[in-house]
C-alpha cells in the first residue's frame, strides 16, 4: 500500500513516512548516555517521551533539568533586580533607618 502523499508548494511529503521514521528513532537509544535500547529491556520514561536505559540515567537527567531551571530562575531574579529603576531600589540611608 502506498503512503498518502501531500503536495505543498511544489514539494510532496509523505506524512506516514515522517511519522514512522521519527517514532522508530525516538526509542532507539538512551537520551542521556546514548546506549542502545533493546526491545527486551526495561525502558524508563521521563516527561512523556524521553527514554532512558536505567533509573540512574533518568534520575541524572531529572537533576540536570532541575539545576537548569534553578539557574534560569536565578538569572531572571538577578536581571530583574539590576534592571529596576533607582527609585524602586532602596537607598543605603533608607536601609540604615530601617535597621535602627
Amino acid at each position: 500500500m502506498a503512503s498518502p502523499l501531500r503536495p505543498h508548494g511544489g514539494v510532496t511529503f509523505s506524512l506516514e513516512t515522517l511519522c514512522e521514521e521519527e517514532h522508530s528513532h525516538v526509542l532507539d537509544a538512551c537520551f542521556l548516555c546514548r546506549r542502545p535500547l533493546r526491545s527486551s529491556s526495561e525502558v524508563f520514561m521521563y516527561r512523556g517521551d524521553t527514554p532512558f536505559c536505567s533509573d540512574d540515567c533518568r534520575q541524572e537527567q531529572i537533576e540536570l533539568d532541575e539545576a537548569r531551571e534553578r539557574e534560569i530562575r536565578y538569572r531572571r531574579r538577578r536581571h530583574h533586580r539590576h534592571s529596576a529603576s533607582p527609585a524602586e531600589q532602596p537607598s543605603s540611608s533608607a536601609e540604615a533607618v530601617a535597621a535602627s
